[in-house]
């Protein structure tokens, strides 16, 4: 998924996301809503939940609105089950990353 993000999304979705009128931007906004779990004990094994974490975590570092708003909503799924370590990406998110817009930052 980080290079469908990193290829795909960052060569259709230049410039500033569009999450509310923009049909492909609103996809892949709400990538996890349709990813078929989101982080809860009765949707899938710890492995499963590990790697859509790790993977959230690696679309935050896509220098791409869409990207990294696609991967803090994701995140605000998770973070319900797994407060920890959700916060520790965001945490390290917002340290390391520069040039942030200000939808990023809300």
């Amino acid at each position: 998924m980080k290079n469908f993000f990193g290829t795909f999304v960052t060569q259709k979705a230049l410039g500033a996301a569009d999450t509310k009128h923009n049909d492909l931007h609103i996809s892949l906004y709400m990538w996890w809503d349709i990813f078929p779990t989101y982080g809860g004990p009765n949707t899938g094994d710890s492995e499963l939940h590990d790697a859509c974490l790790k993977v959230m975590s690696e679309i935050l570092s896509v220098p791409n609105e869409l990207c990294q708003l696609s991967g803090l909503h994701g995140l605000n799924h998770w973070h319900v089950h797994h407060r920890n370590r959700v916060e520790q990406i965001v945490d390290s998110f917002l340290k390391d990353t520069t040039k942030l817009t200000p939808l990023v930052i809300q």
